[in-house]
């Protein structure tokens, strides 16, 4: 994937600049190396790409683009789901790891220190997932992308959205022994990035809790952020969803047991039993209705035509 991390902050509009309330600097670069593409190829990729190449299959369905731009390729995942119109197929990223692992599986795989790099006017579909949170400055990204489209090029875009972000506040919070009043109090500045201007603060929290467990995230978006963000750089939405990479309710209590191994531990008292089969029942019901109700979801995706 791309990590184009650029010196300035976020400036654009709802950033909060000029009232002091300015989005954090970048933390330290995270090194997107050979440990960090193993650890994308074993983990994210796998968990990512049954939902993610539907959308693929559909966006190219009414199309027939001539040149495609792998926006952020990392491994290179989806060259072959690309390519599969007869396509021409590039790729781009700044990790040199990632850019081997490309070579050899698209018509070319060239290195970028970010998006104003790319050439002018030379695709008719760029395709990036799981990029734009790793991006600065990624309404400007926006605009470049914008730029190396050729007119009436399509942007199929995937990013992480901010809600689930709390849960690896609360993790981290209990990993450091926060206590109850910690956790509270991140999860009540988690809830203010939640406010219609609080971009700044989505950015504060995202960098501070989350940079390093996700993997050098700068920013965990919302949906009307990103179409806003998309219209102002020269874009028209044309569709957007959400989709779950992980449950919305994302408890390790729910993946480490079973209602009959709960029922079955003789080692605890009965109460316990109860309780927890009851725990895990709660948790099983609220994320099947947040799932069905498209509420609290890993990442969203846009297509978006050049205007």
């Amino acid at each position: 994937m791309d990590r184009c991390t650029s010196e300035g902050s976020d400036t654009a509009e709802g950033a909060g600049c000029g009232t002091g309330r300015e989005a954090p600097p970048a933390p330290p670069g995270f090194e997107y190396d050979a440990a960090y593409l193993e650890r994308l190829s074993d983990g994210w990729t796998r968990i990512s790409y049954p939902l993610i190449a539907p959308l693929v299959k559909r966006t190219l369905a009414s199309r027939t683009p001539r040149d495609i731009l792998d926006f952020g390729a990392g491994a290179g995942t989806y060259a072959d789901l690309l390519g599969s119109l007869g396509a021409r197929v590039s790729a781009c990223d700044v990790s040199p790891d990632c850019l081997e692992a490309c070579r050899g599986r698209y018509a070319e795989a060239f290195p970028i220190s970010g998006a104003a790099d790319l050439p002018s006017g030379e695709y008719d579909l760029v395709f990036s997932t799981e990029v734009l949170e790793h991006v600065d400055d990624w309404r400007d990204a926006l605009r470049n992308i914008r730029r190396a489209l050729r007119p009436g090029g399509v942007l199929l875009l995937t990013t992480t959205a901010y809600a689930p972000a709390v849960f690896a506040m609360i993790n981290r919070r209990r990993c450091e022994g926060g206590g109850v009043a910690g956790t509270a109090l991140e999860t009540l500045r988690w809830a203010r990035g939640l406010l219609p201007r609080g971009a700044a603060r989505r950015d504060r929290f995202v960098r501070r809790w989350c940079f390093e467990a996700t993997g050098g995230h700068l920013h965990g978006f919302t949906m009307r952020e990103l179409k806003r963000a998309l219209r102002g750089a020269g874009f028209r939405v044309a569709s957007s969803g959400v989709f779950h990479a992980v449950q919305p309710v994302h408890l390790p209590f729910l993946y480490l047991n079973r209602p009959g191994d709960l029922i079955r531990n003789r080692r605890r008292p009965v109460p316990w039993r109860i309780a927890a089969v009851l725990l895990y029942g709660a948790g099983w019901t609220a994320n099947r209705v947040f799932r069905a109700a498209r509420l609290f979801a890993n990442n969203v995706y846009l297509v978006a035509a050049r205007d």
